[in-house]
Parts: structure tokens; sequence; C-alpha cells
């Protein structure tokens, strides 16, 4: 049942929707994406004022959630599935997520509020001190003003952090300690169990600073790898990129219904993978960016962008072009065990052993990154002090079903819930344009008035005592 609604219902229907809400998207704010290219990279490289969750640290919190095995075995498995012409699909899902990604981060910055195991107050701004056992905390669920709506939300980003953050991420690490250590799937879910409920029991500041660090390593050595093996196969890469082209149109080039049905796998498959790599619209990441301390929601908004073009346009390109290389060699193989086999080609023995140390860092940053949306949901829904404590029990508990569970159902699982959250999270980001044009506008006009009066911002009139 679960399978014929994914494949049915909810496959063709999410990505028409999402190219709608990225299109209107594009068209109310401009193109932001494309038209505030400098500005947007400016942000990434601003100095961040000391204390608290810093926007960038933020962002590294959001790509926790993002980067997992959904840039590795995700887009193995949609290449296998949709063909090589889904990762061109991926891209296009990429343009429109960028600006979902961006309304989406401004609502939740807008409507935040300042949590507690007391109490749920307003935020104040920049002026607002929060104690020690406050956070900043946003999302669907502040910005959704229909209650039930708003619960119905948290319910499925709570369960979604079992599937999507949890049983996923921890069987593709056992699977990957299995084959290369020979490692039993029990114990690595033992292990990552205690290890995810040391590093989710601590706060916000200190998740995020853990994030800051590994996210960056992370990604630099699995570029560093991908690349190698593209440079190795330079002289392939040409047929890849036509490859990918030909498929993703593969309508054009048959007759009859055969070659629109390839077209459609390919877009379907394409909007899927995408949506569960960077979650544009699924109304998780915001969750992260929320916990900034920082007073513009536009620059925030920014990284957001930046964070769908890292995840996707970047890092899961890599995986294809890899996995493309050596596909029709393995014509037996799928997911990871694929991915192996392409980096066996150019790292020998050595390559099992770098891929899985890749994976556990991704499985461990996505682990740390959906138990933060986990309990941001459950503190929405109760106040209750020993709600905190016993999700990170339970979550951590999990990892022991995800080693030795089967992995199709829990992609089919993840599938299902991420949409329902994207239909629930765009749909109430659709409605809010033009609050968030507003926000848009008046941010940039603010960064156009120094330069048109000729000032600095030092010297701005406004400034002055």
């Amino acid at each position: 049942m679960a399978s014929f609604i994914s494949t049915y219902l909810i496959g063709p229907a999410l990505p028409l929707f999402l190219i709608a809400a990225g299109l209107y998207l594009n068209i109310k704010l401009g193109f932001l994406p494309f038209t505030q290219g400098k500005a947007i990279f400016q942000t990434l490289i601003e100095k961040a004022k000391p204390g608290g969750v810093s926007p960038r640290k933020a962002l590294c919190l959001a790509l926790a959630g993002t980067l997992g095995v959904g840039n590795i075995v995700g887009v193995a498995t949609a290449i296998r599935a949709g063909g090589a012409g889904a990762i061109f699909w991926m891209w296009v899902s990429a343009i429109f997520a960028m600006t979902i990604k961006y309304a989406e981060t401004v609502l939740a910055l807008r409507h935040r509020k300042v949590v507690s195991p007391r109490y749920v107050r307003d935020f104040q701004g920049k002026d607002d001190i929060l104690s020690a056992d406050e956070e900043l905390s946003g999302g669907a669920m502040y910005f959704i003003k229909n209650n039930k709506i708003a619960c119905l939300f948290a319910v499925i980003c709570l369960l979604s952090s079992f599937t999507v953050g949890n049983l996923i991420q921890i069987n593709a690490v056992s699977s990957s300690f299995a084959e290369v250590f020979g490692m039993p799937h029990l114990v690595t879910g033992i292990l990552l169990a205690i290890l995810t409920f040391f590093i989710i029991t601590k706060g916000a500041v200190f998740v995020s600073s853990f994030c800051a660090w590994v996210i960056p390593l992370i990604s630099l050595l699995y570029i560093l790898m991908s690349s190698w093996i593209m440079v190795k196969n330079a002289s392939a890469l040409p047929g890849v990129f036509s490859r990918i082209f030909r498929e993703a149109f593969a309508w054009k080039a048959a007759a009859g219904g055969i070659g629109a049905s390839l077209f459609l796998r390919s877009l379907r498959v394409g909007f899927s993978r995408g949506l569960i790599t960077n979650e544009a619209g699924c109304g998780t990441a915001p969750i992260a960016h929320a916990a900034a301390r920082t007073n513009d929601p536009v620059r925030q908004g920014f990284l957001g962008i930046i964070e769908v073009f890292f995840d996707t346009v970047i890092l899961c390109s890599l995986t294809a072009f890899v996995v493309l290389l050596v596909m029709d060699r393995y014509p037996d193989l799928d997911g990871m065990a694929l991915v192996h086999a392409a980096f066996r080609e150019t790292f020998g023995q050595a390559a099992g052993y770098l891929l899985a140390v890749s994976i556990f860092l991704f499985v461990i940053a996505t682990l740390i990154g959906w138990s933060f949306y986990g309990k941001a949901a459950l503190r929405f829904l109760t106040s209750r002090r020993y709600a905190p404590i016993l999700y990170c029990f339970l979550f951590s508990l999990t990892s022991l079903i995800g080693a030795l569970g089967a992995p199709a159902l829990f992609w089919t699982l993840s599938d299902i819930t991420c949409a329902i959250m994207t239909f629930i999270n765009t749909s109430k980001v659709i409605a809010s344009a033009d609050e968030i044009k507003e926000e848009t506008q008046k941010h940039l006009a603010a960064a156009r008035t120094p330069r048109k009066k000729g000032l600095s911002q030092r010297q701005r009139p406004s400034d002055t005592p």
C-alpha cells in the first residue's frame, strides 16, 4: 500500500507541485538566486558575531540534516530507477528548490520563538539576551496559524526524524561496515546508538559547533575522492554529460508510450530524490536556520540558497558522475554496492575504507541534524521536561532497528512522510509570498541605500548619534 501511494499518487503530484511553487516564488521574488548572486556569496564570508548559534553554524546544522546517504546511495538508486536523465531533473529541482528554501527560511526567522522547558515567548530581536535554558526555535509549526495543521506537521516531522533521519542513515552505514570491515550490523547499530545519544543530548550551541567542524571535513574528503576519480576518467566525462541530457528527454527520441514513460520516470525519480537530498519545501532545514543569532531573515535565507546549491548541484552531481562512469560495467549492482564498485576501480582496496569513513561521517551529521528537528517538533507539541531526554533515548534506540531492517521500505516511508510535510509547508509558504517579498524588498532597499548616497555603512545618518 505504501509503495502504491509513493509511486502512483505522491510520485507524479509532488514534482509538479514543487515546479509550480518554485516558478511562482521565483517570479514573485524576481528570480532572486540569479539576480543576487554576489550578495549571496558575501553572506557566506561575512564575519559572524560571537555568542549563541552563528548564521554559518546554523547553515552547517541545516547541511547536517540534508547531507547524508541521499547524496550517495540515493543518487545511485535514482540513476538505476530513472536512468541518467534523473540527474538532469535533480538539477532542475535545485533551481526551483533554491527559491523555495530561501522563502521558507525567511518565514521561519520572522515567526520564530524563544522556547524553554517552562514557557514559549516572542523573540525580542538583537537586544534579547537568552538565558541558559532558552533556545531560538522556528519552522512551519510556528508560522502555520491553524493549530491543528501545525500540530500535524510537527507530528509528521517527529516521525520523519526516525525514518529519513535515522533508519535510512543507519542502514547505509551498517551495510558499508559489514562489507568493508566485516562488522556485524547489530554491533554497528549499538555503537552508533551510544555515540548519537552522547551528542544529541547536548544543547544547540554544542550541536551546531560540532556540525561546523564535521561538515567541512566530510565534504572536503568526499569532494577530493570524487574529483580524483573524474580526473582519472576525464576522457569519458563528455559521454556522461551527453547521456544525462539524452536520457532526460528520452521521449523526443522514442516513438509511442515507451519514450514518454522513460521521460516521466526520470522526472519523477529525479525530483523525488532531489527532495530527499536538499529537503527544499519540506520545512525541516528552516528549523536549523531559525536557531541562528541574526536579526536579518533575508541574509539567513541567502544561506539557505547556498545550502541547496552545495547539496544538490555539487555533492549529488559528484556522486552521479562517479556512478555513471562505471554503471554499465556492473549491471547487477545498485545503491551502496554500485558506489563501492565505482570507488574501487580507482582506489583499489582502500576504496572501501575511504567510502566507509565518508558514509560514517555523513550519517553522524545527518543523525544530529534530524534529531534537532525532531526535538524541535516535540517541543512544539509538549512542554513536559522529560520529553526531550525520552526522545533522545528512543531516537538512539532506533539505530538498532535501522541496522537490521530492509532499506526499500524505509525509502518508501521517507518519500511519503517528506511529501506530506512538503505539501503542508510549501502551501503555507506560497500563501505567505507577499510577506516574504516585503521582507526581501526591505532588505535589498537598505542594502542599496549607502551606495546611492555615496556613504559607507558607518557614515549613514541613521547610525550617527
